[in-house]
């Protein structure tokens, strides 16, 4: 079975120190997983990963560190592929609505909580431990989600409440260009009061 602790970890208010794995190489995930971090970003939004190379990074990174996939795209089958290829969880990028974060949900957990489908993969032990896995696999999956538009600032207080959504995570990067200021080394956030809203109404939220 592929999953760990984070979650519980993180709902508990833990500070997780992990680091971005943005090159398709497992020799990279594998040292990085050796120094002491709590867990890993696999980007496969602006990484060069297939699910196959995501795959390879995951075994590389080993069982002791949890590593969650940034999908490609807020949609069913990269989540679905992320999660059975054994992802601690997932972050998806470009969710703008609670009705969004509310799919992603669905497609990440299995029922009753969602819709997610049960596929035999390295998660599931390729069959061996396909009902150890899904026993636990709600429980422990991580739901993180990404707002980075200003529509999502204006809806971040409905987001941040759907059930089974566990963090946010703020895009500084695309957040800045969708109030008009362009992508620069640093952000100057206290001149941004969107911005500040959205930072501060999730961790108030989520804690």
């Amino acid at each position: 079975m592929m999953l760990h602790e984070f979650r519980k970890r993180l709902l508990r208010g833990d500070r997780l120190i992990g680091t971005m794995v943005t090159l398709p190489t497992p020799e990279v995930a594998e040292l990085l997983a050796t120094v002491g971090y709590d867990w890993l970003f696999l980007d496969a939004e602006h990484g060069v990963f297939d699910a196959q190379t995501l795959q390879a990074l995951l075994q590389a990174a080993g069982s002791s560190t949890p590593c969650l996939v940034r999908v490609s795209a807020p949609a069913e089958v990269p989540i679905k592929q992320a999660l059975d290829i054994g992802a601690t969880g997932i972050i998806v990028p470009q969710i703008n609505s609670a009705a969004q974060a509310e799919q992603i949900v669905r497609w990440a957990k299995y029922s009753p909580m969602g819709t997610r489908g049960t596929g035999i993969a390295r998660a599931q032990g390729y069959g061996w431990t396909l009902g150890d896995y899904i026993s636990v696999a709600n429980e422990q999956t991580a739901v993180v989600v990404q707002a980075e538009d200003v529509d999502a600032v204006r809806e971040i207080e409905a987001i941040v409440r759907v059930p089974g959504i566990d963090a946010v995570f703020v895009g500084p990067y695309d957040l800045s260009a969708s109030l008009g200021v362009p992508a620069r080394s640093s952000i100057r956030w206290s001149s941004r009061p969107l911005t500040t809203l959205a930072v501060f109404a999730s961790e108030r939220v989520c804690g």
